[in-house]
């Protein structure tokens, strides 16, 4: 059976009212969400920007975690795209890892202390969404350069 989802049905997918209900969190200041999180320490994000050819290059560099996201690295991809929205000569972004796994999701340890608090489960995915957001609407050609093994959608068969 497959397990995975078309990324438009998830985009459309509409919560029940007593879903919404339960789930009622003020939209967080993201000045604040960055610096909650930059508490969970762990590998980092690396950006290199090549000025003569317009290409920069973020380095994913957790290998001790196979390329894991903890807080911190959440953090500085963000503030990477923040820069990469003002690079005039930007044309390309390469997105690499070091290490045999291009990325394998969310830091466990990190995710753990989200189990029992729903809130920062939010603040999570608000830094991630905004992040994600953002980079999509970057104005020149991204590409992954994905060696080894990568973690795509919990699901994945």
């Amino acid at each position: 059976k497959n397990f995975g989802v078309h990324f438009q049905e998830v985009y459309n997918l509409k919560m029940s009212s007593s879903t919404t209900n339960s789930l009622r969190f003020q939209e967080p200041d993201l000045n604040r969400v960055k610096d909650h999180f930059k508490q969970f320490q762990g590998g980092r994000v690396i950006l290199t920007k090549d000025e003569d050819s317009g290409v920069a290059f973020i380095c994913l560099d957790h290998p001790e975690k196979k390329n894991s996201f903890s807080g911190k690295m959440m953090v500085e991809l963000n503030e990477i795209i923040s820069e990469l929205q003002g690079w005039k000569s930007g044309k390309g972004l390469i997105l690499h890892s070091k290490g045999n796994v291009f990325c394998s999701g969310v830091f466990l340890d990190m995710a753990k202390n989200f189990l029992n608090d729903p809130e920062q489960a939010y603040w999570m995915s608000f830094l991630m969404q905004d992040s994600c957001r953002r980079f999509l609407s970057l104005p020149f050609i991204s590409v992954a350069l994905v060696q080894g093994k990568v973690r795509v959608f919990v699901g994945d068969v």
